[in-house]
């Protein structure tokens, strides 16, 4: 039966009935209204056949294609009862092709031992084990591989530990072998040598580094290798767990706070290294006073930038309420290069890169400045805050400082 679609299309698609409408005799409805329900009606009309024409597109009134039919009527014309059940069987009868004496039915194994051995014309006994081979019996054989076969003792070839004294083994004499109480000093690192290439290293000496600016003990007092310079009403301290280094100023005086360690961090003595400053926090979004992050030598012990004459340093430096510089003061001059501002408003990583050559300056693992820097001298790491009398207080803290090649 042909299906096709009322060709007839309404104009206006009308807008749905907010709510229930029962209309009364000689009521005219809505415009919209009437438009919404014409328009429905032939569109719900539309795509039911469209519907039944995907689901019969040959019109012979039967689906073109079902997923999974839950119960068929019949398979190829044919009901349930034409077909055996999966786990049926056959009598001899039911086979074609085969005569009565064709087969018997199957032995169990004692039948077929007796029914082998009544065969004598096979002058067979399968009872137990065989007696010979090819006419040789066990002895025959033993013999005959101990006195030709190249295996010193055929009676141990299963047990290679008892086997007597091979002449090789896989084709190799004793001599390939080491001995059970060898050493390597010949072919591998001795003591000596291992101390040489790796403990007296830059790495090393830069694991032995690491260890020393650790500051993981109760109180600043116990460090051995850390110390602290401060102006009065200054305080330096360890807080938190994992330890912190703390350096606090109050403002109310003028002059530098310092905290530096006495491990030389030097291109000399570790080749190219990296020093970061973990974690560093500030108690202001910018810092109120001049702040220094690094590596210096100690001469003048003036703050790290100076106009001519200062110490010589590698080191992040913030201006008093002002910028950010990557800093590579010398003893003789200076050089600074302006970077982006650091909000302190969050916790940075500082991180310092020399190579003996250029000096590199990164923040979070991002570069932010490279200058030339190759004078060599006691580099130690160092925080430092310099204040001037304003009144305002300053905190600097650092997670941890951390030495790594290059």
């Amino acid at each position: 039966m042909a299906r096709n679609n009322i060709s007839y299309s309404h104009g206006d698609n009308g807008s749905e009935p907010s709510s229930a409408l029962d209309f009364q005799q000689n009521q005219r409805p809505d415009a919209q209204n009437f438009d919404w329900f014409w328009s429905t009606v032939i569109n719900r009309i539309n795509g039911i056949n469209s519907e039944f024409n995907r689901l019969d597109s040959d019109d012979d009134g039967k689906v073109d294609a079902a997923d999974q039919a839950d119960n068929a009527d019949t398979l190829d014309g044919e009901h349930a009862g034409a077909f055996a059940d999966a786990g049926h069987d056959h009598n001899h009868d039911e086979l074609t092709n085969v005569g009565s004496s064709d087969h018997h039915s199957r032995y169990t194994d004692s039948e077929a031992v007796v029914a082998v051995n009544a065969q004598t014309s096979l002058a067979v006994d399968i009872a137990g084990d065989a007696d010979t081979v090819d006419g040789q019996n066990y002895s025959d054989i033993k013999n005959w591989v101990n006195n030709n076969a190249d295996v010193p003792n055929a009676d141990h070839a299963d047990h290679a530990d008892t086997a007597g004294d091979a002449d090789t083994v896989d084709g190799n004499h004793a001599s390939a072998f080491a001995d059970v109480g060898h050493n390597h000093d010949s072919r591998y690192y001795t003591k000596s040598e291992a101390d040489s290439n790796f403990v007296d290293a830059p790495l090393g000496r830069i694991s032995w580094v690491n260890a020393n600016l650790s500051w993981e003990v109760l109180d600043i007092s116990e460090l051995d290798s850390w110390s602290a310079t401060l102006v009065s009403g200054s305080s330096a301290s360890l807080t938190g767990r994992p330890r912190r280094l703390t350096l606090s100023v109050d403002g109310i005086r003028s002059g530098v706070s310092r905290i530096i360690s006495d491990v030389l961090t030097t291109h000399d003595s570790l080749g190219a290294f990296r020093i970061t400053f973990k974690d560093v926090s500030h108690t202001n979004t910018d810092t109120m006073h001049k702040l220094g992050i690094g590596l210096r030598e100690i001469n003048t012990g003036d703050f790290i930038r100076q106009p001519t004459g200062g110490d010589a340093a590698i080191a992040y430096y913030n201006n008093l309420y002002g910028d950010d510089y990557f800093t590579n003061t010398t003893s003789n001059d200076r050089t600074t290069d302006l970077i982006s501002d650091i909000d302190w408003g969050s916790n940075h990583d500082i991180t310092i890169e020399w190579d003996g050559t250029d000096a590199r300056l990164l923040i979070d693992g991002v570069l932010q400045s490279s200058l030339s820097h190759s004078e060599n001298a006691d580099y130690r790491p160092f925080i430092e805050i310099e204040e001037d009398d304003d009144g305002n207080g300053d905190t600097i803290e650092v997670g941890e400082v951390i030495v790594g090649a290059l």
